[in-house]
């Protein structure tokens, strides 16, 4: 959020019998972390925050079963009116009115199940963007048309996607990976996406449009 201002998600243990999503704050440029928020039922053991992104006005973390939680200078931390059961991996603002959520889960039991969420009213509503048959980790948008997201297949194979109209449309810029990738980021027109087996990836932007 700013230099001395920032938060840390993932998931807290409160005791023997309790535990649960978490998010922790730093108003000193990282010398001191507090808990500013933790979800209300601490008996929910598996709950985890997976992303959080925030913006000028605002910052957004999700997680597991669809949790959504919102912070603005008012109202500080809130859980938000889920839209989804499935666990979120990613969420993403390229301004204070556009934003993407990625999420679902891959599993021999249960399948293949992906999701991706788009806001263009600031997260007032939310809308599924229809047939994106890859589950996305994490992605990058340089404004509020062009990103890179990266994931995996139904097959388990790494994948690398490219959207030039907001993510409604996604093209594969590389496939067929050894192990699905996890995160990527871009830097001065280079980027690196990362992985399991320890796969990691140079990439230059420029390339790619």
């Amino acid at each position: 959020k700013s230099e001395e201002i920032g938060w840390a998600i993932g998931s807290g243990i409160w005791g023997d019998d309790s535990s649960g999503a978490a998010i922790l704050g730093t108003y000193n440029s990282g010398e001191n972390w507090d808990l500013v928020w933790k979800y209300p039922d601490t008996e929910m053991y598996s709950y985890s925050l997976n992303s959080i992104h925030a913006t000028s006005t605002s910052a957004w973390a999700v997680g597991e079963s669809g949790m959504i939680v919102k912070y603005t200078d008012q109202d500080q931390w809130q859980l938000q009116s889920p839209v989804t059961d499935l666990p979120l991996n990613d969420v993403f603002f390229s301004d204070e009115q556009t934003s993407w959520i990625a999420g679902g889960f891959s599993s021999d039991d249960e399948g293949f199940h992906t999701i991706l969420l788009k806001t263009e009213d600031g997260g007032e509503s939310w809308f599924e963007i229809e047939n994106v048959n890859y589950l996305i980790n994490d992605f990058y948008f340089f404004d509020k048309n062009h990103g890179f997201a990266v994931g995996e297949d139904s097959t388990g194979n790494g994948v690398i996607l490219k959207t030039i109209n907001g993510g409604y449309n996604w093209t594969i810029e590389v496939d067929s990976l050894s192990a699905p990738l996890n995160a990527v980021h871009f830097k001065d027109g280079y980027g690196w996406a990362v992985g399991v087996k320890g796969l990691i990836l140079n990439l230059d932007y420029r390339k790619f449009w």
